[in-house]
């Protein structure tokens, strides 16, 4: 019986994810070395911008839908959306977003707005990180460019 809730659980998250809306609320943000190394791929060689240069950044926040939900916000600078380069070559300063739930990937994202799933009640970790035509993640002096914001969803 135990086993039969979890899978029913897992089914009825992955649907309201597929079907749109979200209930959140923002609390926290931040960039870290442990937060880079967590969504590097490695088959996608991360493109790295020297220190002292002027590299591409990210900042996530959330606002709240007067209809339903949050909508994700993902403020950039010296970065523009590239969605018709996407899995093309590398051109600086160009690329695609991706959007991650408590550490899965969720999405690909080619623009600066974002509706989010509803969630299941509790706190959840909302990450983004800025990544190239090539998918490779940028990073500034190894330092992945990501945001993370924590959100938290109720039942109601």
């Amino acid at each position: 019986m135990f086993i039969k809730n979890k899978y029913l659980e897992f089914i009825v998250f992955a649907l309201l994810f597929a079907a749109g809306g979200f209930y959140a609320a923002t609390t926290a943000s931040s960039t870290s070395s442990h937060h880079a190394a967590k969504y590097h791929n490695m088959a996608h060689p991360p493109i790295n911008i020297p220190a002292g240069t002027q590299g591409p950044t990210v900042r996530l926040t959330a606002t709240k839908d007067p209809m339903s939900g949050w909508n994700l916000e993902i403020i950039t600078e010296n970065f523009r959306f590239a969605p018709e380069h996407a899995s093309q070559s590398h051109i600086p300063g160009e690329g695609h977003a991706h959007l991650y739930v408590n550490d899965v990937k969720i999405a690909r994202v080619y623009g600066p707005w974002f509706h989010l799933a509803k969630l299941p009640p509790g706190e959840h970790t909302v990450s983004v990180s800025l990544n190239a035509n090539t998918h490779g993640q940028y990073s500034v002096n190894n330092q992945a460019v990501s945001d993370k914001i924590i959100v938290s969803s109720s039942n109601l």
